[in-house]
């Protein structure tokens, strides 16, 4: 019954050198003027840069946008050499995800409805697709596109065809074109809690071409010539160092990124054209076309290292959620992870910094959603721009019940990306990898997560926080459950780090404010560390030690084998940016305790002795156990003889009990616990009352003959402070004792009477009314009053033999033994049985 409470502790120490490279700008976003005047600059420096790539393009008759089938291209921007295109990312979802056992479904019964997402694309869906009537709205003209109607079917579909249902189908759409999309992204982003007309998620099924493009005639070769591999990939440029700087700005706001499809695009054919961006061609910066030769031009995306090291810019960004793709993980209709192997296409890891991408996987090949044909049109495309609008979709059913049952709460960005890689199935190797990231978003286990925060909200299931300079660590105290693996996953959103200007692989951190997370057992000594990959050695399985690289970090231990309390450290390296750092915590395999319960009760009850105790009940609680003592608050509450049910005792799954049997004469003190199948709360606050005053018991009975006749006015006492009654004409009685009174019934009194029993004794103490403490009365039979029964005593019974006129007082003379009214045999009988223990 002790606190088995997470407790926090900050730690003081002095604050280390601050980091000394580029720092961000804190501005607060939540001033409407500033934020204007952010989307501004950014909507002018996006313009400008795009409006200068496409005069270049149309001085040198390039096509500054172009479409082959459902992808669509379109040039950005031209930087340092390279020339950046975005590029749609195309190539079962919700039982793979698991999102199916929330979506509409008790008890959740999730759907979106009240919630809006952003589409960033290369169009705009179709407004009027039988599946998205009246929830998608065209923010800033673009065009209707395939592409961006099939993302808002995958997120969105009411499910008019089943096979096509999306993840969130009453959900809002905001579709925006992808030219200004950080200025846009700024603008709706959500600051703070609950900002007006702002979003908390948005779709980017797009990506920056790096290394081989097939798309355009002839092929062209994206990256620093005349490097054998992209620069690219992994590159963490101006453009994600911006959407870095959005998510810091604006902490409720975490835009979900296509991994790419780029890990085995392929070269030329020998001999074939193809063509590279030369900066230094005279006299103008151009495309350059070439026959291809294997033996001294770039090799096929991933080449070197089979396939690694081939995600592309925004999906590099530290604090978005980069989606890779998985087939279905589906076998007859049931989630089956074994399925969920890795297609051809979808990029992989690492960024050229080595941290951990893509984040999560989800179901990407032949994904069936609307498309913009007609109104109800359809198509199953594959590729990882379907993977994310599956993450996107099922991340805003995880807001909507975050929302619903925590009374309205915003989940943080840090939160919801960090609960979603907490939840994930792992895929592949153990722990993180480049390939399959986290792993395979898992919506269910991440819901029930959110369930249990609710339940157990002390527990630190989900916890929100902020370190600053003045503190060197945060201390979280938890017991084991004994039975789960403990997960422990640290997150936060981090400053947005340098950007990398030129070189391939630049191993530069981007990280700013290096948080470490470390779990150290019961017995003081072992230390548990995070996981940690090799970006030197990227298919190499995870190890753990210290993470310098990631803004997620994650503590796996598969068997604790310690029982007791474990101490999870959350600390930093050096002096953090803005003097802070707000994190989120995910912890499972703690003893999962409900909090006491509050508003308890106690009332006098409607009985002697009874006292009536309600309380407001504890989320997660199995049940709840009564306590209490006598005259002094606890604990202890050590069990008394008073009451029942007795102090300590399990009153089950209610919010109200009834205690009896107190003494009136005592003040008690009560507290009730809720208990789940890990524990027991600590006591609720506690409550006091007095049984009612005054408060006595009676005991009652009925005094008859042998026959059954009443017997009246027979003097009935008790003793020990009990008081005295007489018989009534019906024989019956009723005497008062005190609450608690232990004593007996005084022997009855009537002359020329005798009574069985002599005397009743109660053993006591009396708690509650006792009824039914009988005697039978027998009339003594020497009427002759000479001390005997004997035949004289008869002889004047017989005298009155057969009479029916006996009345009080004299009853014959006394010769109706039995006070029937009459002599007859029985009272002769009776004479009889005196006359016979006489003699």
């Amino acid at each position: 019954m002790n606190s088995r409470h997470l407790l926090t502790i900050a730690v003081l120490a002095a604050a280390p050198l601050l980091f000394a490279g580029e720092k961000s700008v804190r501005v607060n976003m939540a001033d409407p003027d500033i934020r204007r005047q952010r989307v501004e600059n950014l909507a002018r420096a996006s313009q400008s840069r795009r409006d200068r790539a496409w005069q270049t393009a149309a001085a040198r008759s390039w096509q500054p946008k172009i479409q082959r089938g459902h992808t669509i291209l379109e040039l950005m921007n031209i930087d340092r050499g390279r020339v950046y295109f975005y590029r749609t990312d195309n190539q079962n979802a919700a039982i793979s995800t698991a999102a199916d056992k929330v979506r509409q479904t008790l008890p959740f019964n999730l759907d979106g409805n009240g919630y809006t997402v952003g589409i960033w694309d290369g169009g705009s869906a179709r407004t009027d697709h039988q599946e998205l009537t009246g929830r998608v709205t065209v923010k800033d003209g673009a065009a209707t596109a395939d592409h961006s109607t099939h993302v808002a079917g995958t997120i969105a579909a009411a499910g008019v065809n089943s096979l096509a249902k999306g993840m969130a189908p009453a959900i809002s759409i905001d579709c925006y074109h992808w030219t200004n999309d950080v200025s846009e992204m700024t603008s709706r982003a959500m600051s703070f809690a609950g900002e007006s007309s702002k979003i908390q998620v948005s779709n980017h099924s797009y990506s920056t071409v790096g290394g081989w493009e097939h798309s355009f005639s002839p092929p062209k070769w994206s990256g620093t010539w005349p490097s054998s591999e992209s620069d690219i990939f992994g590159l963490y440029n101006y453009d994600v160092r911006n959407w870095d700087q959005l998510c810091y700005d604006a902490p409720y706001y975490l835009p979900f990124t296509a991994a790419g499809n780029d890990r085995n695009d392929n070269t030329p054919g020998q001999g074939d054209d193809f063509q590279y961006f030369d900066p230094d061609k005279h006299p103008f910066p151009d495309w350059v076309t070439k026959s291809f030769d294997s033996a001294t031009d770039p090799k096929k995306d991933g080449w070197n290292n089979g396939g690694f090291d081939t995600i592309p810019p925004h999906g590099t960004a530290k604090n978005n959620i980069t989606v890779g793709a998985v087939r279905d993980a589906v076998t007859s209709g049931q989630r089956d992870l074994s399925k969920a192997t890795m297609p051809s296409f979808s990029s992989w890891g690492p960024t050229d910094d080595g941290r951990v991408k893509p984040d999560i996987v989800t179901n990407g090949t032949s994904i069936r959603s609307s498309t913009a044909a007609g109104t109800n049109t359809y198509a199953s495309w594959s590729g990882t721009s379907m993977a994310a609008p599956v993450a996107t979709g099922a991340a805003a059913l995880l807001l909507e019940y975050y929302s619903e049952i925590l009374d309205g709460d915003y989940m943080k960005a840090a939160t919801l990306k960090g609960l979603i890689i907490h939840s994930a199935d792992d895929l592949g190797n153990a722990g993180p990898d480049y390939k399959f990231g986290w792993g395979l978003m898992n919506t269910l286990s991440a819901a029930n997560r959110i369930k249990e925060h609710s339940d157990y909200p002390t527990s630190q299931v989900i916890v929100e926080n902020v370190i600053d300079n003045t503190q060197f660590s945060h201390l979280y105290g938890f017991q084991w459950n004994t039975t789960s693996p403990i997960r422990a996953t640290l997150c936060w959103t981090d400053p947005p780090g340098p950007k990398q200007t030129g070189g391939l692989n630049d191993p530069t951190l981007r990280l700013i404010n290096d948080l470490d997370i470390t779990i150290t057992s019961p017995d003081a000594v072992t230390t548990h560390y995070p996981w940690t990959l090799d970006p030197g050695n990227p298919a190499d399985p995870a190890t753990t030690g210290d993470n310098i690289r990631d803004n997620v970090e994650q503590i796996y231990i598969t068997d604790p084998n310690q029982p007791g309390i474990y101490t999870l450290e959350i600390s930093y390296k050096t002096a953090l940016t803005d003097g802070e750092q707000h994190y989120s915590l995910l912890l499972s395999g703690q003893s999962l305790i409900p909090d006491e319960p509050t508003d308890l009760s106690a009332q006098t009850g409607f009985s002697c002795g009874q006292v009536l105790l309600t309380w407001t009940p504890s989320k997660g609680a199995s049940g709840y156990n009564i306590y209490y003592r006598e005259d002094l608050p606890g604990p202890p509450f050590v069990p008394i003889q008073d009451g029942f049910p007795p102090s300590g005792s399990d009153a089950g799954d209610v919010t109200s009990a009834s205690i009896t049997g107190l003494n009136s004469s005592k003040s008690y003190y009560f507290a009730v616990t809720a208990y789940s199948n890990d524990g027991e709360s600590d006591f609720s606050t506690q409550a006091s009352a007095q049984p009612s005053l005054p408060c006595t018991i009676s005991i009652s009975g009925l005094v008859t003959t042998v026959s059954g006749s009443a017997i009246e006015n027979v003097a009935i006492g008790a003793g020990s402070g009990g008081d005295t009654d007489t018989t009534a004409p019906d024989g019956f009685y009723q005497v008062e004792i005190p609450y608690g009174w232990t004593g007996g019934v005084i022997i009855p009194s009537k002359p020329r009477w005798t009574f069985e029993p002599t005397g009743i004794f109660i053993p006591g103490p009396v708690l509650n009314n006792i009824a039914n403490q009988n005697f039978t009365g027998k009339a003594w039979a020497d009427l002759d009053f000479d001390n005997n029964v004997d035949m004289s005593d008869l002889a004047i019974i017989s005298r009155y033999y057969s009479e029916t006129t006996c009345t009080a007082p004299n009853w014959c003379d006394g010769s109706d033994l039995d006070l029937t009214g009459e002599v007859d045999i029985i009272d002769i009988r009776l004479a009889g049985e005196q006359w016979l223990d006489i003699k």
